[in-house]
């Protein structure tokens, strides 16, 4: 897949100005005979740095598929923290937003139990990368998975000074849950849970209280 990464302009304050005061004038300023025209405010390249819709995780920013249809990571800065990097490890992501403001129930707690704990920074992960905000909707996805999901994880764990797993049974493949679990120990991190059911399967922490304490995966 190839990644999408908006282009960088640099334009100096004259420059920026000169072009707002022909618009203003309703004439058409070129920046460069070579170039595209000018033709508004809004075509002004803007400073300000835009969320990237990319499908690699080498800046480890939010990273969708170039059709959002998978989200492979949600990275969230919990403010200062001695404790570096949080990853969570769940079943499917529910929302396809980059919006730091915008997280469903299972990251709110996910996050609170990170910030409580000393991290500073959030990375989340999933076993199945499909988009959906019911995990049944996994059983009309021709490919739940995701087709980078597992090099995502891998990449991801690189970062990681805590992992917590917890995907829950429903609508998992068993098989699929085990090479996920493979990728987890031969990360050579510290890996926990918030319990397991008899198979060994974490359960999700959107059932479990704050007062469970994690123990190890």
């Amino acid at each position: 897949m190839t990644a999408i990464d908006k282009p960088k302009t640099t334009l100096d304050e004259a420059s920026i100005a000169g072009s707002l005061r022909a618009v203003r004038a309703n004439t058409v300023p070129t920046r460069d005979p070579q170039k595209r025209r000018l033709t508004s405010i809004e075509e002004i390249p803007s400073r300000s740095v835009q969320p990237r819709v990319v499908s690699t995780v080498e800046a480890m920013e939010t990273c969708f598929s170039n059709d959002r249809k998978y989200r492979y990571t949600l990275v969230r800065d919990l403010g200062p923290g001695p404790n570096g990097t949080y990853v969570f490890i769940g079943k499917n992501p529910a929302k396809a937003t980059e919006d730091p403001k915008v997280n469903d129930g299972t990251i709110t707690r996910v996050m609170t139990r990170a910030r409580d704990a000393g991290y500073s920074r959030l990375i989340g992960l999933n076993i199945y990368a499909w988009v959906s905000p019911d995990p049944r909707g996994l059983l009309c996805a021709g490919d739940p998975i995701g087709p980078e999901n597992l090099s995502t994880i891998k990449k991801a764990l690189r970062e990681a000074d805590y992992i917590l797993c917890g995907w829950g049974w429903a609508y998992v493949w068993p098989p699929h849950a085990a090479e996920v679990e493979k990728i987890v120990g031969a990360s050579g991190k510290p890996a926990f849970c918030l319990g397991k059911f008899k198979d060994g399967t974490p359960f999700h922490p959107v059932r479990q209280p704050y007062s469970v304490e994690p123990i190890p995966f």
